[in-house]
């Protein structure tokens, strides 16, 4: 026996709260679990999540439940009375097919009997499943050799169905009336004679336990699950059960609050000190106000609820009695607990349950007070009831307060991991852990790894759970660091804890609808809000919210929960979302009309949107590929930001190198080497096996965009003479920003929901291919006499360039995202050596180099340095702008993701149309007056959103503001590219093309990084507020370069002198003819500042 595995045997309750049995301060008679805790451990800091399915998917998966598929119970979001936050006013239907969101197990992640039947083990399951109603999602097909299983979330726990008339029962009842149950592959049609749910259940694990014992697997260990349906709703139990509690709660909840208060600081469960929190139940009347009539019956739901917890107290007796006699019970691990903390909703309160609810009960059911608990009635107990098992925490089931999450939990280890000594040795620990920490705990214990990052061809998740295996050793301290980081979420209510410090979020009624914060360690009753007193800390917490969003999924159902809102209005029809409508007349199982009934939900893929740099298809789509390409090479959270931004990293850093390489071999070289490199590339990245490798592939990725961005400035200043040809090419170059930026979001969209991350770099691979051959044979070869002979690789420059940049970009992408923002040491570090590294650039290229990266000489042309600085505020008021206005479309004006695409197509056609219109008439117009139009383009952008009123209309201010954001960066970007291709030499274009990319990457960097210090900086004004601060801060920026753009002096884009020949005539006089044929008459203004030429035949 000593050398055999352990077995295991996990049982859980159904809506069972904290000192509801013995052993945790309760009055209900509970004595096989006390003698499991007596002979075990008890956790009084063991959390799940607020509700039954999600902390099931958790237990089988030791993942997060919105990874795994139950991000949300599958009836609250249904349109059922129950899917407005449990009586609050959060409409959860927004995330009715999201991914996560499927309502079962889905294919992300693999169960724990799989892993645990592959490594050889029995599994057998008895008992709530709740993670899938349809063949496909059963026990059978998740690794169970052997399951009874009952489907949905509830039933009659006697399979009690009323003969209805011709009606359907109501919509709050369809879905938790009939007893779904299957067997193996199969569904039940008919439970046993005499059925009642715990009973019945162990009764059939008896009957597993027995056959694997007695078959030809009885030499392997097994893995038992055993989760009851009791004592959830509705409050039925054998009345031999009920009988023994008559006369106990006849004093009210409140007394029996007191008294299981008074136990629980008897037993060391918890402080001696402990400050309650105060009972919240305005929808339920106090005991004293109450009828004689209605505490009677009242009374009688507790003594209901107190004989359905006795009863399942019986059937762990007799399953672990049986063990005990075949000798199987010391080598098993054996624990109990609940799903969530006590069901405490007022549902009487709620309008469809007061109306045909009501009626409903009142015809089919006989809730007489000598009937309650039988098959025939249906009842529940209420918040006052609820709260007395959860005290002395705050509120009740699907809350994400300590009430809700805080579950009781008792454990028995094997004989061969008993602890010996140390914290796990005690029979009480205050330890932190969670439900997600069993799947890890038995691999360990049964010696087997969990297969990720694929299981049989799929990819598969992570756990996120710990092993308890190195606590009972005593080589930890508790199963988690004492500084852990936990996130919940349900129904919109939220909680992130790091430590003893949770910062909760709650809505109306039950909680101010906004962050609180709690120090647990001193008031486990969540009493008194300290995130006044400690803005800091619950600002650290909201960006750990904000991480456990991104890496887990929730689709969070109120803006100031976070800006990574996935949905915002419903996805799905009503009548497409459950794969079995079971509960319709003639649906049930063996009945004709039953595939009428089971359908094939479409399947949404989750987008995360983080737009930083618009016109890359490498950049925009990127970022629609992350969550599942993160969710696949199981990328930390932490981390998940460098896939996205290394490859801008590096393309900013390395533009001027590339540049002079391009200056020095010719544009054709150096484009098409940086395609073929891009492609790859690309092809590489598609088989990152590890997000070390996908970091690197993207890192190499973005030398090619490096090279091809100032090679394409390079190639069309030196093919283009000024004026209205080369006016059109660039301005149709540079609408082709808006194209690719959407070409990118639709290619990784139909990756991400049709294929796989993988095609999102194939897809991209083979356009790169295709442009590697147009480019091959249509590109104009560089002549060998029109490149210089003489030009030089700066490598002082590289050296001290290079670095400089990439910490400097660095530093402003990643400071508003560090735990402490610009305070975080690392970006302190980072922006100090980055710009040291540039100050020594600037001395190495202004007095040491020869030939130096980046020459002074760039800056000469009149009024050159004041439009670089300018063009650098412009482009940072257009990430800005495409930022916060994204997110602000979906946070603040709930549009959905939809919605907001659609929202952003005029800038698409916006710089289609400019483009065109561009090409034909920059020759025409003065370039001051067409910047001067561009900044009132920005300013107008900026100024719509800063005043948009709370349910502002999209055409009154969202559509101009797009409009004024299209004309001003198209037409900056247009002016400027040609004005500093044209004022600069053949031999400099390269250089000029580096510049104009280095600015924007570099505007768009450092204004971002300043515009989220602001917002971070005003977070106490809500999202909406502070959002407002940030184009503000546009306004400002987009004002003060209007004023600039008025001091810069650009004529026309006319047929104009090329630099060369401008510097030839200023050597040889006017009226020569220059080398290139053409017989130029020069004309200088009076003022000397523009210049313009006629061109002969």
């Amino acid at each position: 026996m000593s050398n055999k595995r352990p077995n295991f045997l996990i049982i859980v309750a159904d809506d069972l709260g904290f000192s509801d049995v013995g052993c945790f301060g309760g009055e209900i008679r509970t004595p096989n679990v006390d003698k499991l805790a007596a002979k075990g451990h008890r956790f009084t800091d063991f959390h799940a999540a607020a509700a039954c399915s999600p902390t099931r998917a958790m237990i089988m998966t030791g993942t997060d439940h919105h990874i795994a598929g139950l991000g949300n119970l599958i009836e609250w979001t249904m349109h059922n009375g129950q899917n407005t936050t449990k009586g609050g006013a959060l409409e959860t239907a927004p995330q009715r097919g999201m991914p996560g969101y499927e309502g079962y197990l889905n294919e992300r992640v693999v169960a724990l009997p799989e892993i645990m039947r592959d490594g050889g083990y029995h599994t057998i399951m008895s008992g709530k499943w709740h993670l899938g109603l349809t063949p496909e999602r059963s026990p059978h097909q998740r690794g169970f050799k052997r399951s009874f299983a009952h489907l949905p979330a509830c039933s009659n726990h006697y399979a009690f169905q009323p003969e209805l008339n011709e009606e359907q029962p109501p919509r709050f009842l369809e879905a938790t009336s009939i007893p779904l149950h299957m067997e193996d592959d199969h569904y039940v049609n008919k439970l046993p004679e005499g059925w009642y749910s715990s009973n019945g259940y162990g009764d059939i694990m008896l009957k597993y336990l027995k056959e694997w014992k007695e078959g030809e697997d009885k030499d392997a260990p097994f893995f038992a699950y055993f989760p009851f349906t009791a004592p959830h709703w509705p409050l039925q139990a054998p009345q031999e059960y009920i009988k023994n509690y008559r006369g106990v709660y006849d004093d009210g909840p409140d007394a029996l609050r007191l008294r299981r208060l008074a136990q629980l600081k008897k037993m060391g469960l918890v402080p001696e000190d402990v400050n309650p929190h105060p009972v919240s139940a305005e929808d339920s009347p106090e005991w004293e106000d109450m009828t004689p009539e209605q505490r009677a019956k009242s009374a009688r739901a507790m003594e209901c609820f107190a004989g359905m917890v006795e009863c399942i107290d019986a059937n762990v007796g007799k399953v672990m009695d049986y063990l005990e006699s075949v000798g199987e019970l010391d080598n098993t691990f054996v624990c109990f607990m609940s799903d969530n903390g006590a069901e405490g909703a007022a549902y009487e309160a709620y309008p469809i349950v007061q109306t045909t609810v009501m009626d409903h009960l009142r015809q089919y059911y006989d809730n007489s007070l000598e009937n309650l608990g039988n098959g025939n009635s249906f009842i529940w107990y209420g918040p006052r009831w609820a709260q007395a098992s959860t005290a002395p925490s705050r509120l009740y089931k699907a809350f994400t307060t300590e009430g809700g999450i805080r579950v009781p939990f008792v454990v028995k280890y094997p004989k061969s991991f008993e602890p010996a000594s140390g914290e796990a040795a005690k029979p009480i620990t205050h330890r932190f852990a969670t439900v997600m920490d069993l799947a890890p705990t038995v691999l360990d214990m049964a010696g087997l790894t969990h297969p990720a990052p694929t299981y049989k061809g799929r990819e598969v998740v992570t756990m996120r759970g710990e092993s308890m295996v190195p606590f009972l050793k005593g080589t930890k301290e508790g199963v988690h660091d004492k500084e852990f980081i936990q996130g919940w979420e349900t129904c919109g209510r939220a909680a992130i804890r790091k430590g003893d410090w949770k910062a909760v979020w709650i809505p109306k009624p039950k909680g101010p609808e906004r962050w609180q914060l709690y120090d647990l360690s001193t008031d486990k009753g969540e009493i008194e809000d300290l995130s006044e007193k400690e803005p800091e800390r619950l600002k650290e917490l909201l960006k750990l919210w904000d991480q456990y969003v991104l890496e887990t999924g929730v689709v969070t159902l109120c803006p100031d929960q976070g800006r990574f809102v996935e949905a915002m209005e419903e996805q799905m029809t009503e009548n497409g979302w459950m794969e079995y409508e079971y509960w319709h007349k003639g649906a049930q199982p063996g009945m004709e009309n039953m595939q009428k009934f089971i359908c094939k939900p479409p399947r949404f893929e989750r987008t995360i949107k983080a737009i930083i740099v618009v016109g890359e298809f490498f950049i925009s789509g990127f970022n629609i590929v992350l969550p599942g390409l993160g969710d696949a090479l199981s990328i930390p959270a932490d981390s998940r930001t460098w896939p996205a931004s290394v490859f801008t990293l590096v393309t900013g850093a390395f533009l001027l190198p590339f540049a002079r390489l391009a200056d020095m071999y010719g544009g054709y070289l150096v484009f098409n080497a940086g395609l073929v490199w891009f492609l790859i590339w690309s092809v590489i990245a598609s088989f990152s096996c590890d997000y070390v490798m996908l970091i690197f592939c993207r890192a190499l990725q973005g030398l090619g965009p490096a090279a091809v961005g100032p090679a394409t400035i390079m190639m069309l200043g030196r093919v283009y003479r000024p004026g209205p040809r080369k006016n059109l090419v660039f301005c149709l170059y540079g609408a082709s920003a808006p194209l690719g930026f959407f070409f990118g979001i639709f290619v990784g969209g139909v990756a991400s929901e049709y294929l796989s991350w993988k095609w999102y770099f194939w897809i991209g691979a083979m356009v790169l291919g295709l442009t590697v051959l147009t480019a091959i044979f249509s590109m104009p070869r560089d002549k060998k006499a029109d490149l210089p002979t003489d030009l030089r690789m700066d490598w002082l420059g590289v050296v001290t360039t290079v670095p400089g940049l990439l910490l400097v970009v660095f530093a402003f992408t990643d400071g508003g995202h560090a735990p402490r923002g610009w305070a975080t040491p690392y970006i302190c570090v980072t922006f100090i050596l980055g710009v040291a590294f540039l100050g020594l650039a600037v001395y190495v290229e202004g007095w040491v180099a020869r030939q130096p990266l980046f020459s002074t000489a760039l800056l000469r042309p009149k009024y050159m340095k004041l439009l670089v600085v300018t063009l650098f505020a412009s482009y940072g008021i257009f990430g800005l702008y495409l930022f916060y206005a994204s997110f602000y479309i979906e946070l603040v004006m709930h549009a959905g993701p939809l919605q907001a695409a659609a929202w952003f197509t005029p800038m698409a056609a916006g710089g289609l149309i400019i483009a065109t219109i561009g090409g034909f008439t920059l020759h025409l117009l003065p370039g001051r007056m067409l910047l001067l139009i561009a900044g009132a383009g920005h300013l107008v952008a900026m100024l719509l959103f800063a005043i948009i009123p709370e349910n502002g209309s999209y055409w009154a201010y969202v559509m101009p503001a797009m409009i004024g954001a299209t004309v001003g960066i198209d037409i900056i970007y247009n002016v400027t590219t040609i004005f500093i291709t044209t004022s600069l030499p053949r031999d400099r274009q390269g250089e000029a093309g580096a510049l104009i990319n280095c600015i924007i990457a570099l505007g768009i960097s450092f204004f971002l990084g300043l515009a989220d210090l602001a917002v971070a900086s005003n977070e106490h004004l809500g999202t909406r507020g502070s959002f407002k601060v940030a184009f503000w801060f546009g306004v400002g920026l987009s004002g003060a370069s209007l004023v600039a753009f008025a001091f810069i002096k650009i004529g026309s884009a006319k047929s104009e002198l090329t630099h060369e020949e401008r510097v030839n005539l200023e050597t040889l006089g006017p009226g020569h003819v220059l080398s290139n044929g053409h017989d130029m008459v020069a004309r200088h203004s009076a003022s000397g500042q523009e210049l313009s030429h006629d061109t002969g035949t």
